[in-house]
């Protein structure tokens, strides 16, 4: 985990002195993706994907294989990625140093331009487990990375330049799509029956249409791809049941102020990430191919939380808020990461090794 820790900790000293200067941000968006970046290229075999992307993209370095776009097995723009990768003739650690970089900088930009405390906002999302995740779901964080990026334009209601960004999302991972409704969707005014009826008729649709959809999923091209997983139950995972806790005593906290937040954009967008969050870990404890549904949605959250401290006037009440988040997120991390070893990323193993 020291390698991590480091990387972790050298990320965040770069943020810190952007949040002290407010000046370069583009630079200091750099530095703060690169170190996060290297400890992504260089390591070997982990993450449970890992040798499925090596391999793909050994294929494309080497031309052994069929046109890995056209039958299906990779979208148009991390295919154009992988090429441009193997025309410098970069073993695998290349193309894997260019996807996070691309993940993290965006994230980071992202960051900088929206949080009120982007210190703490990335103590929170390097807390989620975003980062190995990334390790593992590449395709899938570059979209995620690309949508995080977008919600500026969400916030200031540019639909064209949203689209556009979805398009950009959608050549990386096709569950993109899911995120064009998500514009309309947090147009609704946050009220408290909505959040309470929203939760209980997802989990009630969840469980009823558990069968349905087990019939339905290997008709459906994904459904067959990942029918493995579909006799999963998440909430007896590894890490299920830990972040659907996180996620309902943050809906909890944060629904406390709907009153006086209902009409904010950011607000909005951070409670129905938060319920369609909830939503899929239901569905998700019945298919748990709807795990890959959760994942686009349950980052969102550390990026517009710390404007709920700011509403909280009594500066000893608001730290107190502040500590035991970050403590919620540090016990999931500690619980998923280190002790339960989620997506294969300890011990960390390097191609030097």
């Amino acid at each position: 985990m020291l390698i991590y820790t480091l990387a972790f900790l050298i990320s965040g000293a770069f943020a810190y002195l952007y949040y002290k200067s407010q000046r370069h941000m583009t630079l200091f968006s750099v530095l703060s993706a690169l170190p996060l970046a290297l400890v992504a290229s260089f390591r070997y075999g982990l993450g449970t994907d890992y040798m499925m992307y090596l391999g793909m993209y050994q294929s494309i370095l080497f031309d052994s294989s069929p046109d890995l776009f056209g039958n299906g097995a990779l979208e148009l723009g991390y295919y154009w990625l992988e090429i441009l990768v193997a025309s410098f003739d970069f073993y695998g650690y290349g193309i894997f140093f260019l996807s996070s970089f691309i993940t993290w900088l965006l994230i980071y930009n992202t960051i900088f331009r929206l949080s009120p405390t982007p210190v703490y906002t990335i103590f929170l999302v390097l807390t989620t487990g975003f980062f190995f995740f990334t390790l593992n779901g590449i395709r899938q964080s570059l979209a995620i990375a690309v949508f995080i990026y977008s919600l500026r334009y969400l916030v200031n209601r540019e639909l064209v330049k949203y689209l556009l960004c979805m398009g950009i999302a959608y050549t990386f991972h096709y569950s993109a799509l899911l995120f064009i409704p998500f514009y309309f969707i947090v147009q609704i005014k946050i009220t408290a029956v909505r959040i309470v009826m929203f939760s209980a008729v997802s989990a009630v649709v969840a469980f009823l249409s558990g069968n349905l959809i087990q019939y339905l999923l290997p008709l459906t091209y994904y459904g067959s791809k990942y029918l493995a997983m579909a006799d999963s139950n998440y909430l007896d995972a590894d890490f299920g049941k830990g972040f659907f806790l996180v996620t309902v005593s943050i809906l909890v906290y944060v629904s406390y102020f709907y009153k006086d937040l209902q009409n904010d954009m950011k607000y909005r967008i951070l409670v129905w990430s938060e319920l369609l969050t909830l939503a899929a870990i239901f569905f998700t404890a019945q298919i748990f191919i709807f795990y890959r549904v959760e994942s686009l949605f349950r980052y969102i959250v550390v990026l517009f939380l710390p404007m709920i401290f700011l509403r909280i006037k009594s500066k000893e009440l608001r730290f107190f808020s502040q500590c035991m988040i970050a403590l919620l997120f540090l016990v999931y991390m500690y619980d998923a990461f280190i002790v339960r070893n989620v997506n294969g990323i300890l011990p960390y193993v390097s191609i030097f090794d």
